[in-house]
């Protein structure tokens, strides 16, 4: 006679499984890529490679003569539908640009990337890091940009998010020119198909043909192990 093998269901209270990108065992971490992007309404995290309504967004840091000004604030975000935990060094991968259209004349430029969480209510920053400084050379022309793709790590302080609250990703983009009467603009990429850029910047090409416009985030979760 054979042997009868019970079949055990899901109480509807459990848990649904995680799926991760890929685990750090040694740090107990499951790791989820994230791909922020522009919606018709909203930016949103999303972790499909799916075209943004934008590839890039510019910033425009004319004459600020020698000051760091913030002329990028994008936030990016997603809501979890279960409770978990995040920990451990986030990862962002993103690419920014700078043009300063003044011949001799010289702009710089950084990202700064901040970790949050949204309840609906209140905005609750984690952790941040900045990208290193990257400078162009004014020549009078708006297609000689410097453009840069850089990593950015975030130690993340360990952080609860209950079911219904939300994680954000806000990136800044901050630029200065050398001197007053600088024309300079500023651009951040963020089109998880990555798709060339160049056709939302034409008038100050920040971002030319075969740059790299996907911005990923590698987010640690705390493994139940």
């Amino acid at each position: 006679m054979a042997e009868l093998i019970p079949i055990n269901f899901r109480s509807s209270g459990d848990a649904a499984v995680i799926s991760y990108n890929y685990t750090d065992v040694a740090d107990g971490t499951g790791i989820i890529v994230y791909y922020p992007a522009k919606g018709t309404d909203t930016n949103i995290l999303t972790t499909q490679t799916i075209p943004s309504n934008t590839t890039l967004t510019e910033g425009d840091v004319s004459d600020t003569n020698n000051v760091f000004t913030k002329a990028i604030d994008l936030d990016f975000d997603v809501q979890f539908n279960q409770q978990q935990t995040i920990t451990g060094t986030a990862l962002f991968s993103v690419t920014h640009a700078i043009s300063t259209n003044t011949n001799g004349k010289t702009g710089s430029a950084y990202v700064i990337i901040k970790v949050r969480k949204w309840d609906g209510t209140t905005e609750t920053d984690i952790s941040n890091n900045q990208s290193d400084t990257i400078t162009n050379a004014g020549t009078g022309a708006w297609t000689d940009a410097t453009n840069e793709t850089e990593l950015v790590e975030v130690e993340l302080t360990e952080t609860l998010f209950k079911a219904g609250e939300t994680l954000r990703i806000t990136v800044e983009g901050w630029g200065k020119t050398g001197d007053a009467a600088t024309a300079a603009w500023i651009g951040v990429g963020h089109d998880p198909a990555n798709r060339d850029g160049s056709d939302d910047s034409p008038t100050h090409e920040l971002f030319i043909t075969g740059d790299r416009t996907i911005l990923e985030a590698h987010i640690p979760f705390k493994l139940d192990l």
